[in-house]
């Protein structure tokens, strides 16, 4: 499941310089859904889908290997999409451990209506962000010059994110080299 969430990234290439999503999986898809916690992983998107997860392990270091028992929760309307024919779990079942509706009824018990009485009443109204900062992309230099620039000039509209023709899907190609440099040349001309 991983390896799947990574393969929402572009496979990128050796003169691309920041990664994009992959046209094919529906960028605007890709979400917390598709985050894990309680491990820290590595996607590696210069690798091809199916090998980019990599220094999966616990929290504490301890690594996790392909037999290591792990449990995974999730929505269940995204398991219910995940299972739909042609993705990833179709025709797969898995056993429940725990459903919040059945626990807590059907207004009380949806994950939104928790976290807002967690928040309520266990933090009195306040939450404070604590990133986890448990994943991260590699195989890109995001501290070189060249993803500066791209950054840069990004962030001033000297550069465009490559979208899908029907606008329905955002960053669908990794921006380049090349495109980087002939935007640094029509900046220094003018």
């Amino acid at each position: 499941y991983m390896e799947w969430s990574a393969g929402y990234f572009a496979q990128m290439g050796e003169e691309d310089v920041l990664v994009a999503y992959d046209a094919q999986r529906r960028a605007k898809k890709y979400s917390t859904n598709d985050l894990f916690g309680g491990v820290r992983y590595e996607i590696d998107v210069r690798k091809p889908q199916g090998q980019r997860i990599g220094r999966l392990r616990f929290l504490d270091g301890r690594p996790i290997e392909a037999d290591t028992p792990v449990r995974i929760a999730m929505k269940p309307y995204r398991l219910n999409s995940l299972r739909k024919p042609g993705e990833i779990f179709c025709d797969k079942w898995f056993p429940w451990t725990f459903y919040s509706l059945g626990a807590y009824g059907e207004t009380d018990g949806t994950l939104r209506n928790l976290l807002v009485r967690y928040i309520r009443e266990v933090k009195g109204g306040v939450i404070t962000p604590n990133l986890d900062r448990n994943w991260r992309l590699v195989g890109m230099d995001l501290d070189g010059r060249e993803a500066q620039e791209a950054v840069r000039l990004l962030r001033s509209g000297k550069l465009h994110l490559h979208n899908s023709a029907d606008g329905t899907a955002t960053n669908i190609a990794p921006i380049t080299r090349r495109e980087v440099q002939q935007a640094l040349k029509r900046e220094r001309e003018g």
